[in-house]
């Protein structure tokens, strides 16, 4: 990207945060979280295993809704079901690898898709608006693929490929908006897809993903796509063009994610959860002084973060 990149005016983050943080629970490492109506999801990273664990968002009580002894990675939610996903590798029982959801109310988790290669399923999301319920999520040296109930279906959850299967596909991070789907390789390269599936776009490259903490990680607003690098996040049209600096960062994002005409990130080394104006202007600081902050969710009224040792909910 090096000479097309153009780099715009920098804001420095305020020192003041917007509210006081509170632990919602304490002694858990959220690794994704998920909120619906008055309840919270989260993956638990525990010295035995993973965790999917339900809480109230006004509440410290908790209830696990499924264990497994290896990497649970991300986890997702809408009105009426709570949907994560469980890696198969060549190490892990691959009987619990693919896409599980239950009812938020409650109920027998259940497998909607399943995995029996070595794969990798990056931060999956749902959408809504096409009259179907469906996950997208992606398997490593394979392809991204749309999990989905058709109202009328007769087969139950069907899955499909977005795109051409293959072994050299490495999507390591993947967001969703209406339209699109985006997913950024272990290289770092950004593409763009349209949600009914074709060809990937390029849209810019953020950082390598050799490293974890460092992976390049995706954020859309329909119009435009926010992606990280170890040093900046870079915003780009949707359809392609040059790429602008949007932000200067002290480290790659931990996690980063859009809501409410904001682009909010968490920076485990530093401590702080911060977030910008999309038009632009000024960066605030939501939390700080945190202990390796590194995941994100919101509602109405709430964001929430994930530390290497609670839960916290901030007001907006």
């Amino acid at each position: 990207m090096g000479a097309d990149l153009k780099r715009a005016a920098i804001s420095r983050p305020a020192t003041q945060a917007l509210g006081t943080p509170i632990i919602l629970v304490d002694g858990v490492s959220p690794e994704s979280i998920a909120v619906s109506g008055s309840a919270v999801f989260f993956i638990n990273q525990t010295a035995t295993g993973y965790q999917v664990v339900k809480a109230a968002t006004d509440s410290p009580t908790t209830s696990v809704i499924a264990s497994y002894s290896k990497f649970t990675s991300s986890i997702v939610a809408d009105a009426n079901s709570v949907y994560w996903t469980v890696p198969y590798t060549i190490y892990d029982d691959k009987l619990n690898g693919g896409v599980w959801t239950r009812a938020v109310t409650g109920g027998t988790p259940r497998r909607i898709a399943e995995w029996y290669v070595r794969s990798t399923c990056v931060q999956a999301l749902f959408a809504t608006g096409d009259g179907e319920s469906s996950v997208f999520h992606a398997q490593f040296r394979s392809s991204i693929y749309r999990t989905f109930m058709a109202p009328a279906s007769a087969f139950g959850w069907l899955t499909r490929p977005l795109i051409p299967a293959s072994s050299s596909l490495r999507a390591r991070t993947l967001t969703v908006d209406a339209s699109h789907v985006l997913f950024a390789e272990d290289d770092g390269d950004v593409f763009v897809v349209p949600r009914s599936g074709g060809a990937p776009l390029l849209l810019g490259t953020g950082s390598s993903a050799s490293d974890t903490v460092a992976q390049t990680l995706v954020a859309s607003t329909g119009t435009f796509a926010y992606f990280s690098s170890t040093t900046t996040i870079f915003k780009v049209p949707i359809g392609g063009g040059a790429a602008t600096s949007f932000a200067t960062v002290s480290e790659a994002p931990a996690a980063m994610a859009i809501d409410g005409g904001f682009l909010y990130w968490a920076c485990r080394g530093c401590g702080e959860v911060l977030r910008k104006p999309l038009s632009g202007f000024g960066i605030t600081t939501v939390a700080t002084g945190e202990n390796a902050p590194h995941s994100l969710a919101f509602d109405a009224s709430n964001i929430y973060f994930g530390t290497a040792v609670s839960l916290k909910r901030v007001a907006k």
